[in-house]
């Protein structure tokens, strides 16, 4: 139990040091398709979010072979982390944006504090207490896939806007400019 404490606690310092570990291994690691879904790409909240997200799921495939096959729960308290510290700091930061007329640096750093904080401090309780219930494991699983599919697909999609669902509308562009070459020369 001690043990656990320990790196619940140290969780709270390592994982922004492995948060910025990671933002400069994607600044040195040129662009391919699986560091793309999982590289910030732009500097919104969603994106300190996915980065949040995968540094606590770093941390806590770390816990795991630490402490963590000790608990049953481990993998429920560990999803409770990886969905309520990305939620916290989102939402407060811009609950705080909007109170404040406006976003900086101080107020979003904060909020990733606020966020960690609290998805440790509800991981330890729920290990510590160690709520347990019949699939338990395997929604946490499920949730945690889905998560890192909507992350990665969404740095896939939305950020690099390469994906073909935008491609009609270069084709279109291409057609309005044939279109206007042709009007030029009648």
């Amino acid at each position: 139990m001690f043990k656990m404490r320990k790196y619940e606690m140290l969780g709270f310092f390592i994982i922004p040091l492995i948060s910025a570990l990671l933002l400069l291994i994607f600044w040195l690691i040129p662009s391919n398709f699986i560091i793309d879904g999982i590289r910030p790409t732009t500097n919104s909240l969603w994106q300190v979010g996915k980065l949040m997200f995968i540094s606590v799921l770093i941390y806590s495939v770390i816990e795991y072979f630490i402490f963590g096959r000790e608990f049953d729960n481990f993998l429920f308290s560990k999803a409770a982390t990886l969905f309520i510290a990305p939620i916290v700091f989102m939402l407060s930061s811009y609950v705080i944006d909007i109170l404040l007329g406006g976003a900086s640096f101080n107020n979003h750093l904060i909020c990733y504090i606020l966020g960690l904080a609290l998805g440790q401090y509800i991981s330890y309780y729920i290990l510590r207490v160690g709520y347990n219930f019949k699939l338990m494991n395997a929604y946490a699983l499920f949730g945690i896939v889905l998560m890192m599919g909507l992350y990665i697909s969404f740095g896939r999609i939305v950020d690099t806007f390469q994906n073909p669902i935008y491609r009609p509308m270069e084709q279109y562009q291409e057609h309005i400019r044939y279109q206007q070459e042709l009007m030029d020369l009648i």
